[in-house]
């Protein structure tokens, strides 16, 4: 019996809920389920109006879908707004750190001695090179790369030991 209901009622059933989702495969997925449910739980013997049954269960399986579906969106827009929140609290505190770093390390540069500080500023601060340095400064490329290597050692160290 009920393989005679499900060969007449489907492809209506399945336009029934489609009206309701929108989405054809998510539609037969539900009538699918509402004939599964009927195997397992009822006997269509006793239920005098079939047609009327079927389409009411489908109604509520489209129902019951709609409004879980409405709060797994609730719930990911939600998740959404809190990674957010959570990425934009560690960018800001991010930023923090790193403007104070940046303002240590610029202390500390301006500590060092000439002969290393001018190099490094003009490497790091001003992206010049190092033939431009050797250039300004009428001294050797190898002694401009060696000074900026020794400049960058003494600032890890003096960092390292106030972080």
């Amino acid at each position: 019996m009920l393989e005679n209901i499900y060969s007449k009622y489907y492809e209506m059933l399945v336009l029934y809920a489609y009206k309701f989702i929108g989405d054809i495969e998510i539609s037969k997925d539900l009538v699918q389920d509402v004939f599964l449910i009927i195997l397992k739980k009822h006997d269509l013997k006793n239920i005098s109006n079939v047609k009327s049954f079927i389409f009411k269960s489908v109604r509520n399986s489209c129902i019951n879908h709609l409004c879980h579906k409405k709060v797994k969106n609730t719930y990911e827009s939600y998740e959404i707004k809190r990674k957010k929140d959570e990425v934009r609290y560690y960018d800001s505190h991010l930023s923090i750190i790193e403007t104070d770093l940046y303002e240590k390390l610029l202390f500390e540069i301006e500590n060092l001695s000439d002969i290393y500080k001018i190099p490094l500023k003009l490497s790091r601060l001003e992206n010049k090179s190092h033939i431009e340095i050797s250039n300004k400064l009428n001294i050797p490329v190898r002694t401009v790369e060696t000074r900026i290597y020794r400049a960058l050692n003494m600032l890890r160290k003096k960092v390292n030991k106030r972080i």
